[in-house]
Parts: structure tokens; C-alpha cells; sequence
């Protein structure tokens, strides 16, 4: 890290992974801000690095469970890409912003972010590579939304040449086996993405899918596996920024309980206070994750006073 920067000062690369390092390791958001925030007033910054600035300010926003900080942020991200004239990076701002609310807070409102950019006619301007069909798909999906993923993955397909649909397999597949599962067939979700890293070689890009698919199948273990490798999974080389921010508070949000059902108090304990402190200013609409994970600390942590030693 020093020696990135160190080469390339002031370079929005080397700002980008402290801003990572920052956040991921001492979930400091304040500092993981400034290690980026500075972009904004210096001279010659492109605005699309500027789009760029204000998405990660978002993303520290989220982490910490500032939900309208962090939508408001991802707003102006689009707003400066499309202002800057580049419309897909826009509309891959609006696409990631929608990722974050679907994941993070509300599955259904994430997806009726893309709706909108439906009824606007955004996807009108743009060429079939910026419209992230496979993206797209992934929220629907994640929103309960099978029938309305698997069109985008239809159109996806039609439209996109052998190169693009390569480059985006992974999520594609992604969204179809979340489609399946919401369709009722946890097994041929897990079948599915097993595939995925049989043809990919990738062992941390689809471990919320993987989970998600193994604990509905009732492999209860191997979900709690999946998802603390996500959680220790420090590199955004696959998902990028957005998707492991967002797809580390989902799992946070569900791995403590999944341990309860798996009589592992210790751990159910350690990730309901992880969760606790992390969104201890969360947005009110967030809060009540923060009063379950409380609640659950206090019982479980009254069980462990209890038990004969």
C-alpha cells in the first residue's frame, strides 16, 4: 500500500485502497472518507472520478448503517457521471446504488430503482454493454423477483456478444441460481453455482449465493463456512467495492442466527455484537437489527452465566 502511493501519489488507485484497507480493517468510516474525500477539490479529477469519490463516501455512509447518507451520496454519483456526460457510468452508478438498498435494507425497494431507470428510458441511451442486464438480474432476484431476473437474463443473452457475455458469466449464473432458489429449489441453485467456480476458478465471488442456497438446503455448516469466508475475504479483485460492502452487512445480519440454529453460542454471540457496535448510529430504519442482535446478546450471554460450569 505504502509503495502504491508512494509511486503514484495523489492517484485515485492509491486512494481507493487505502479507503478499503480503512474501512474493511478497522471499520473506521470517518477515515476511510478522508483517505478519498480530498479528490473532490483537487484540480483536473475527471468527473467521473469524481461520480467515483462520491459512491465510495456512500459506501462508508452504508457500512456504518447511515442508509440516507449513503443513498444521498450514491445519488450524487450518478448525478455527476450523467452531468459529465457518460450516461453508462451513470446508469452503473443507479444499478449499484440499487444493488446496496436491495442488499442491505430493502429487497424490494432496491428493485423498483431499476424500474424506475425502465420507465425513464435511461436504458434507451445506452449501448448493450452498459446496460448490465446481468446486474440488473442479480437485483431482481435478490428482491424475490424470479420471473423479472430471468427476462433480464434472456435479454442479457440476446444482446450481448460472446465476449461480454464471458466477461459477466459469473454474475449472470449468480442471478439465475438466486432465481431458482427463490423458484423453491435450493439444490439446483447449489448445482448452479458449484458450476460457477468448476468453469471460474473463483472461490469468493458468489459465497452469499452459495450460502443462501446451502442453508434453504439445510446444510447449515457449510452455509456459516460460505459466509465467514466472505467476511475475511479482503480483496475486491471479483465484486468490486460495492457488492462486499453491501453483501458483508447482509450477512451480518443473518450468520449470528444461523448459528444459534447450530448451537454455536460463542460465535452467534461474537457476530450479534459485531453487528451491534457496527450499527450502533444506524439510520432508525435499520435499528431494529441493532435492538434483535442486543436482545440476543443479552440472552444468550445470560445463558452462558447460567450454564454449570
Amino acid at each position: 500500500m505504502r509503495g502504491l502511493e508512494r509511486r503514484y501519489p495523489g492517484h485515485p488507485s492509491a486512494a481507493g485502497a487505502r479507503f478499503w484497507i480503512l474501512l474493511q480493517g478497522s471499520d473506521d468510516d470517518a477515515a476511510a472518507t478522508a483517505a478519498v474525500e480530498p479528490l473532490l477539490a483537487a484540480p483536473g479529477i475527471p468527473l467521473d472520478e469524481r461520480a467515483w469519490v462520491h459512491e465510495h463516501i456512500g459506501l462508508a455512509a452504508l457500512w456504518r448503517g447511515r442508509l440516507a447518507e449513503a443513498v444521498r451520496a450514491m445519488e450524487e454519483a450518478e448525478r455527476v457521471a450523467r452531468e459529465g456526460g457518460a450516461p453508462a457510468h451513470a446508469f452503473a452508478a443507479r444499478l449499484r446504488r440499487a444493488y446496496a438498498v436491495a442488499t442491505v435494507a430493502d429487497a424490494e425497494r432496491g428493485a423498483r430503482i431499476l424500474d424506475a431507470a425502465v420507465e425513464d428510458g435511461v436504458l434507451d441511451e445506452l449501448a448493450p454493454s452498459g446496460r448490465a442486464r446481468h446486474t440488473r438480474a442479480l437485483v431482481y432476484a435478490s428482491a424475490g423477483r424470479p420471473d423479472d431476473a430471468e427476462a433480464a437474463l434472456r435479454a442479457f443473452e440476446a444482446e450481448a456478444d460472446p465476449a461480454l457475455r464471458a466477461a459477466y458469466r459469473t454474475r449472470a449464473d449468480a442471478a439465475r441460481a438466486l432465481a431458482r432458489l427463490h423458484r423453491g429449489e435450493p439444490e439446483e441453485a447449489v448445482r448452479l453455482l458449484q458450476q460457477v467456480r468448476a468453469a471460474h476458478a473463483c472461490r469468493h465471488c458468489v459465497t452469499l449465493q452459495m450460502g443462501q442456497a446451502l442453508a434453504e438446503s439445510g446444510r447449515l455448516r457449510e452455509a456459516a463456512a460460505e459466509w465467514e469466508a466472505a467476511l475475511a475475504w479482503k480483496d475486491d479483485l471479483f465484486d468490486g467495492f460495492t457488492v462486499q460492502v453491501a453483501r458483508n452487512l447482509w450477512i451480518l445480519q443473518r450468520l449470528p442466527g444461523l448459528y444459534e440454529e447450530l448451537g454455536d453460542t460463542a460465535r452467534a454471540l461474537h457476530h450479534y455484537r459485531r453487528l451491534a457496535t457496527l450499527w450502533s448510529d444506524a439510520d432508525a430504519e435499520l435499528q431494529p437489527h441493532v435492538r434483535h442482535a442486543r436482545a440476543r446478546i443479552a440472552a444468550l450471554s445470560g445463558a452462558i452465566g447460567a450454564a454449570p460450569r
